[in-house]
């Protein structure tokens, strides 16, 4: 058996290009998030990039999942506050509605171009979208945010770097294992 939770991408694969669906390193959010709630969860958001070519958008898509490829064999594990955990990486490349959910709950932490989630995306009943604009801008790329989640305590963590890159992925990782970083409660 190669993959025994292929239905998402089964489903996310209408070509066919994907055969036969073994588990990628990296999963789209909204085909695959089996494990997102288990625990930490690093999510690049690339649904709102606002390049207009779709050939250099395709790109900058494909360039963040190898970023995030090599960052996932490298931080497999994370240790916060004294005890391990696995760590699962998630990208939203496309619109759907586990991206907008994951959007409007961390908009503290990201930017408002990314934060700012589409109503057809995602329950807008827990966006408050007055705070979300009044945020410094933070993360990375215009259009993509980076958040590490952990739905258990209900709280994430921002990715404040200019880009997400094998060395500031190593930074973020290192300020997370330090306790430097502070959550923050999702949807707030």
């Amino acid at each position: 058996m190669i993959n025994n939770s292929a239905v998402g991408a089964v489903r996310g694969d209408e070509e066919g290009k994907s055969f036969p669906w073994a588990p990628p390193a990296v999963k789209e959010v909204d085909s695959d998030p089996e494990g997102i709630d288990e625990d930490y969860s690093l999510v690049v958001l690339m649904d709102k990039l606002t390049e207009a070519d779709e050939e250099k958008k395709s790109a900058l898509i494909k360039q963040y999942k190898a970023v995030m490829e090599k960052v996932q064999k490298k931080f497999k594990k994370v240790t916060v506050g004294g005890e391990e955990h696995d760590v699962l990486f998630f990208a939203a490349s496309k619109a759907g509605p586990l991206a907008g959910r994951v959007a409007s709950e961390c908009a503290s932490g990201l930017k408002k171009d990314v934060s700012a989630a589409d109503t057809t995306d995602a329950d807008q009943s827990s966006v408050d979208s007055s705070s979300a604009g009044k945020e410094k801008e933070k993360g990375t790329g215009t259009g993509v945010g980076v958040v590490m989640m952990h739905i258990e305590e209900e709280s994430f963590y921002a990715f404040e770097h200019e880009d997400f890159t094998e060395e500031t992925a190593a930074l973020f990782f290192e300020d997370l294992a330090s306790g430097q970083l502070k959550p923050k409660m999702m949807g707030a």
